[in-house]
């Protein structure tokens, strides 16, 4: 037999299933213990998506012990295919990331809704990322904001001393527009000013706040959740709302602070706040982990 820990919100079972059974018989028992339809289920281990093949058995992806994370989609995986088709495999993953609640808060606002930790993909650009689709609500390509800093930097020189930059303005300005470099807080200080909004940053190793133009009279708020690694949004939505319904921007008052932190807490105390790896088997699982 093997022994697997499922969690999922706030509950954490140990479900026992013998080391012959399959993926799909695997999933049903999640079913009948926790409600969620095999169809929509999807697992998240040691860091791994996984997609399961029904019929493979349950020992291609597990070992005894092992924790596992349940996350759910609002259709099923095939249907999610047939919608995206065209895309690659990698283009896939991100898009899949995107329908997933990292974490969200225990505390709620009076009309139902709550803070959630909206994942952002993991590809050198997920502060730029964040900082788009909290303005512009899409994901659509943020490179144009590389472009910006890299030209504000130009017009600006005496904005950061060369030592800040640790390079020159012309050798940052053309560093900065390399999609593999990651942005920070120097970068944040440009975006913004550039959207006129103020930017709380949560850490989450440990948890503590800091805020980017907080002395300014911007009128607007914007949340990013950060792993000492990787940036990602803090929206306000129902629990099973779509991305359609995300608030990206929020008033500065006390209490949706609160909440921020609330779901901060509860993304930290899930551990989830490595970096995710992310894998799809839509055939077999011929390696253990990538």
């Amino acid at each position: 037999m093997l022994g697997i820990i499922i969690n999922f919100e706030s509950q954490s079972k140990l479900m026992k299933v013998p080391r012959n059974a399959t993926m799909g018989q695997f999933q049903y028992n999640i079913a009948i213990n926790l409600g969620i339809e095999i169809e929509f289920q999807y697992l998240l281990v040691k860091d791994v998506l996984i997609i399961p093949e029904s019929s493979y058995q349950i020992i291609n992806y597990f070992d005894n012990g092992d924790t596992c994370v349940l996350k759910t989609l609002n259709l099923p995986f095939k249907e999610f295919l047939r919608k995206n088709s065209g895309l690659d495999e990698v283009e896939l993953t991100r898009l899949l990331l995107k329908e997933f609640d990292v974490a969200h808060s225990t505390q709620k606002f009076f009309d139902g809704s709550v803070i959630v930790i909206r994942h952002i993909p993991n590809d050198n650009s997920c502060l730029f990322t964040a900082m788009h689709y909290a303005m512009n609500r899409n994901f659509d390509s943020s490179g144009y904001l590389r472009d910006y800093i890299g030209a504000f930097l130009k017009k600006n020189p005496d904005k950061f001393e060369e030592g800040i930059l640790g390079r020159s303005i012309e050798e940052y300005s053309q560093w900065i527009k390399n999609t593999n470099n990651w942005g920070g807080e120097i970068e944040l200080v440009i975006l913004s000013e550039y959207f006129e909004v103020e930017i709380c940053i949560i850490s989450v190793n440990p948890i503590s706040e800091s805020f980017i133009n907080e002395d300014k009279s911007y009128h607007k708020r914007i949340y990013l959740l950060f792993t000492n690694a990787h940036y990602n949004l803090i929206v306000r939505n129902f629990p099973d709302g779509d991305l359609k319904s995300d608030v990206t921007r929020f008033s500065k008052n006390p209490y949706t602070h609160s909440l921020v932190l609330d779901a901060a807490n509860n993304f930290r105390s899930k551990n989830i706040h490595k970096e995710l790896v992310t894998f799809i088997c839509r055939d077999c699982y011929k390696q253990k982990y990538p």
